[in-house]
């Protein structure tokens, strides 16, 4: 006898489960019915920091010079640029120049 299969939205993904087996489909975060990979792949949904997510679908950027997106820019993230200071990180290089500088700093103390 084979096993009926039934499908399902979990957070946002499509799961197909056969018996005791699920097995997730690629994520639609927009919610239109298409997985968000053919989305991007036929170009229906925009992916402006190509990380895989439709950018509708994106939480909104930060404030200006908000390292830990707290909403706020204070000495936190004052402490976060220097305590990366030098090195490649992302999230405190706030120029995207390739390295956390005085530019940074003064993206922080700027707003």
């Amino acid at each position: 006898m084979r096993a009926q299969a039934r499908r399902l939205r979990i957070s946002g993904a499509l799961a197909c489960v056969v018996g005791a087996n699920i097995q997730v489909a690629a994520q639609d975060f927009n919610g239109n019915g298409v997985a968000d990979p053919v989305d991007l792949r036929n170009g229906t949904a925009p992916d402006c920091n190509h990380n895989g997510i439709p950018h509708e679908c994106e939480p909104p950027p930060c404030p200006a010079g908000d390292v830990d997106c707290d909403g706020a820019t204070d000495g936190i993230d004052l402490v976060l640029v220097l305590g990366h200071w030098g090195s490649a990180d992302l999230a405190t290089d706030l120029n995207d120049d390739g390295v956390v500088d005085a530019m940074d700093l003064v993206e922080v103390v700027a707003h």
